[in-house]
């Protein structure tokens, strides 16, 4: 079982997975606020901040709008390593 300051670590590191996946992608207007991004990836802002945080990990309505929203984007290999695994036995 992973400690808390790794958790944490894990979880903010979801997080920026998620935004420099957002960075690779033109869009207009830009998505360049965690509302905005909550509002596209159809989750609550709070799952988002929660997240960024390090103080919740990530859920799966989180996890199904980055592969709805990123399907082009991310492998499934990607979300797997970076929102899945790292939470499996946490």
């Amino acid at each position: 079982m992973a400690n808390t300051k790794d958790l944490v670590a894990k979880r903010k590191e979801a997080y920026k997975f998620i935004r420099r996946k957002l960075l690779r992608i033109k869009w207009s207007p830009p998505i360049n606020s965690d509302e905005a991004l909550a509002s596209t990836l159809d989750v609550y802002l709070e799952e988002l901040l929660s997240l960024k945080e390090g103080r919740s990990n990530p859920t799966q309505r989180l996890i199904k709008g980055v592969r709805t929203f990123f399907a082009e984007e991310v492998s499934e290999d990607d979300i797997r390593g970076y929102l899945i695994e790292p939470f499996t036995n946490a």
